[in-house]
């Protein structure tokens, strides 16, 4: 395995990395704030709803469909606009400490990077600064689901494909580092090369034959890659 991944990371024009649960790990306290502030978000824009059954609501939405406000959309005509609006200004950042990777350890890194988020542009910019990270990526190389129409990754190939058409790069050239596997199946479908970061979740292969490289965490893969590239 590290000597495809040392032979692929020399070759690649780009490494396009998710950013929530990537860059650091969802505590269980954080993942209970997620949820309620979903449900939360839901309220805020309409959902005839109590507290309680926006939980349930958004919760199987999330749980089916990858994300918390389909469900939202689909019963009730609500914009994801809204939504991703109110429940991200919702969120608290504080829950999140730092991230797992350094400023020092992705500069190092000789691929040139990219984000593609499921979180909105302000959300990434604002964690980023709390990371030490923003001038690591400038705002062109930040793609949040704004960017992509809302489309997830999950569902599509499409917010890969628009990352590749406006940074010029080919799939077969680049890697993408995600910590939801089914986030990577329209990636390996174009013919990126798919990393999977498990978190410390168990992962079954069998099951993801798409992801072609598993690690405990982005600094593991990074490791890994930049000691191939010196």
């Amino acid at each position: 395995m590290n000597k495809n991944i040392t032979n692929i990371a020399k070759k690649a024009n780009l490494l396009l990395l998710d950013f929530d649960g990537t860059f650091y790990k969802f505590t269980e306290e954080f993942e209970k704030h997620c949820h309620e502030v979903a449900a939360r978000a839901a309220l805020l824009i309409g959902a005839p709803l109590t507290m309680e059954e926006a939980m349930d609501l958004t919760a199987q939405s999330y749980f089916t469909y990858g994300s918390s406000y389909v469900l939202l959309e689909k019963n009730y005509g609500l914009r994801v606009e809204d939504w991703m609006d109110a429940y991200h200004k919702e969120l608290d950042h504080s829950f999140i400490e730092a991230s797992q990777v350094t400023a020092d350890q992705l500069h190092a890194c000789q691929i040139p990077l990219a984000l593609l988020s499921h979180s909105v542009r302000l959300w990434i910019q604002g964690m980023l600064k709390k990371f030490g990270l923003r001038d690591v990526f400038p705002d062109e190389r930040i793609f949040a689901i704004e960017d992509v129409k809302y489309r997830l990754k999950l569902h599509s190939e499409d917010p890969y494909r628009h990352v590749l058409d406006r940074l010029g790069v080919e799939a077969t050239k680049t890697i993408v580092v995600e910590d939801t596997v089914r986030n990577l199946k329209p990636a390996k479908t174009l013919g990126m090369t798919t990393v999977l970061v498990t978190q410390g979740r168990s992962f079954s292969h069998a099951k993801h034959s798409y992801v072609d490289f598993v690690f405990a965490d982005l600094p593991m893969f990074l490791k890994a890659i930049i000691k191939t590239e010196q």
